[in-house]
């Protein structure tokens, strides 16, 4: 009786009843446990098949199998069937099942796969990264890869982290404060992987630079258009490098007649900004006039500059520039004769140099 492999297994006891069947192909080179076959295409010489069969009659235990590569002649082999040695290039390996009977399957399984011996290793590159330092706590990278037997994947790692699977572009979010270093590396078709990885370090600051300014200021007005101010304000950060500073009126400014509000702010390399603020407060001729009759008052009797100042004082009270600028002129004339006689040199020009100042404010002619 002639008995064919590839169909369901029969009980023995129904062997001799079992009609002849057809053979047909049914032998597979299985993948239910690996590694079944080589990859393809394959970086290494050697290669591992696992193959099963199944007959009409004769159960799978008692099948026998041969194999042929690259078109020797079948010969006897078993599962797994291993070979070494292989060269470059396009290998067919084949399998067939024989039965109790000595029927063989007429369509061999059949795997062509190419041996491609890898000897250069993919390259890796970063294509987008986050720029260094940043202020945001996520980051994203893009990257590309080379490689004789082409890229089969990438791997990545964070922060010295174990590498693993990977797509680009990667994100990452909530990142901590301070430096970071995302390393990435290409995997070939053949398993090799990069052995130099693409790798960017950064820092992630989101601190804000300290801006210090000065205390409010007072300045008395030079003319009618206010006073030149000048400050200092300075910043501190994280950043190794401090960022400069910006005011708005800024440094050396002609400030009105008033209170004005300095904002000032410094932004870090990171795209972090610090803010402060205060005031310069310029006065007018009427809050100068007060402070001078009280330096007048102060230098002591034996003058007439008090009664000059008081007039000059009520004067612009009134409303009356004119007079207010004749009295401060009168002021300097007097201020000057007694200057090294009633008055030191030091009082005389201090009321000269207010008195003066206080006409340029009211625009005396």
């Amino acid at each position: 009786m002639h008995h064919h492999p590839l169909l369901h297994q029969l009980h023995r006891h129904q062997q001799q009843h079992q009609r002849d069947r057809p053979p047909h192909r049914g032998l597979l080179l299985s993948r239910e446990h690996p590694p079944g076959q080589p990859t393809n295409p394959a970086n290494t010489g050697s290669a591992v098949f696992s193959f099963t069969g199944t007959d009409n009659v004769t159960a799978p235990t008692d099948l026998t199998f041969q194999c042929a590569l690259d078109g020797a002649a079948f010969t006897g082999c078993t599962e797994p069937q291993t070979y070494t040695g292989l060269a470059d290039g396009s290998h067919t390996f084949q399998v067939r099942a024989r039965d109790e009977d000595g029927n063989v399957d007429p369509t061999p399984a059949s795997y062509t796969w190419v041996v491609q011996t890898d000897t250069v290793p993919p390259e890796t590159t970063i294509t987008a990264q986050p720029p260094d330092p940043t202020n945001q706590t996520g980051a994203s990278f893009s990257f590309t890869g080379t490689d004789n037997l082409g890229v089969a994947g990438f791997q990545c790692s964070l922060d010295g982290t174990a590498f693993s699977a990977c797509t680009s572009p990667q994100t990452y979010t909530s990142l901590s404060q301070g430096s970071h270093t995302f390393q990435v590396r290409a995997k070939d078709a053949g398993g090799t992987v990069d052995p130099t990885p693409a790798s960017y370090t950064w820092t992630v600051d989101t601190t804000a630079p300290t801006v210090t300014v000065p205390a409010n200021l007072t300045a008395d007005a030079t003319s009618n258009a206010g006073a030149v101010v000048t400050f200092t304000a300075s910043a501190t950060d994280t950043d190794p490098e401090n960022p400069a500073v910006s005011c708005t009126p800024a440094s050396g400014s002609t400030f009105a007649i008033a209170t004005t509000t300095v904002n000032c702010s410094a932004t870090d390399a990171a795209g972090n900004t610090g803010t402060n603020s205060f005031t310069v407060t310029v006065r007018g001729a009427a809050e100068q006039l007060t402070t001078l009759v009280g330096s007048v008052r102060a230098v002591g009797p034996g003058t007439s500059l008090l009664s000059k100042a008081q007039a000059a004082q009520a004067a612009l009270a009134a409303g009356n520039v004119t007079d207010a600028c004749g009295f401060l002129g009168a002021m300097i004339n007097e201020a000057r004769a007694q200057s090294g006689q009633r008055l030191t040199v030091t009082q005389a020009r201090q009321i000269i140099a207010d008195a003066t100042r206080i006409r340029a404010v009211l625009a005396c002619r």
